[in-house]
């Protein structure tokens, strides 16, 4: 707002404020009102001397504006924030209240929904959950390790959530047990090593599992190995990973 106005300062023009005080010492009757589209900042002014019978109503031959919410034509500084805030505490609330699978993967706030002629919600007219990454209370923290990393790339498939940090907590990136039950087949498949599925439950963020599954493992050096083959063959094709994988979790062949 600061800024605001020392830059309206700046300009030189009459403030309609200003129309209204100077007609009022010389007795007039001043209506004001927009100049129309394209012209926004300018003014029609009328001026009468009263008595005005009956009330002079300017008639705006550019077009009329329709009736508008006051909200409409302004925006709201704080409405990312409380956007950032509401998203975790709406999330808990339903987690508390509602089974896993139906605690929605995404939430979008909206001023209304929209609607159809008859009445009912239009499907076709609802935004799209961002799926850059959900708002959430832990700051977005990059993967340190192989095990992390491959982790991490896990999340952002099945979730379809596309960045992912290692505080980032399974359930509020939109998780629930049908997906957990997905993550873990690919984590054990992935890092050649049996994950049970309450390990995701009890240690739900990356670096929480990444330290669960690594403490659990009979060998910690080879999930380590294989986690790092997996991330130098990302690029590779589907048979050329599992054929690689399957040598570093033997402990044989080496990676060119």
């Amino acid at each position: 707002m600061g800024e605001w106005r020392e830059r309206t300062e700046e300009v030189d023009g009459v403030h309609p404020e200003a129309i209204w005080t100077l007609a009022e010492e010389l007795g007039y009757d001043a209506r004001v009102g927009w100049a129309g589209p394209g012209a926004a900042d300018r003014f029609d002014i009328l001026l009468r001397l009263p008595p005005v019978e009956p009330p002079v109503a300017l008639e705006w031959q550019r077009g009329a504006r329709p009736n508008q919410p006051l909200g409409a034509l302004a925006n709201d500084p704080q409405q990312g924030d409380m956007s950032r805030r509401l998203e975790p505490i709406l999330r808990e609330y339903l987690r508390e209240r509602l089974p896993g699978y139906m605690v929605p993967s995404a939430i979008v706030r909206l001023d209304a929904l929209p609607l159809t002629p008859n009445g009912k919600v239009d499907r076709r007219r609802l935004p799209h959950p961002d799926s850059t990454r959900p708002q959430l209370e832990s700051a977005f923290v990059e993967p340190a390790t192989a095990v992390e990393t491959v982790l991490v790339g896990i999340f952002r498939e099945i979730l379809r959530v596309e960045r992912v940090g290692i505080d980032d907590s399974f359930f509020e990136l939109g998780g629930h047990s049908l997906l957990a039950t997905q993550i873990v087949s690919r984590i054990s498949e992935t890092l050649q090593t049996p994950v049970a599925l309450r390990v995701l439950f009890e240690t739900p963020t990356v670096a929480g599992l990444a330290r669960a599954i690594l403490d659990g493992a009979d060998s910690r050096a080879r999930v380590e190995r294989v986690a790092q083959v997996a991330v130098e063959l990302s690029d590779l094709s589907d048979d050329e990973i599992d054929s690689r994988l399957r040598m570093a979790a033997h402990g044989s062949g080496s990676v060119s």
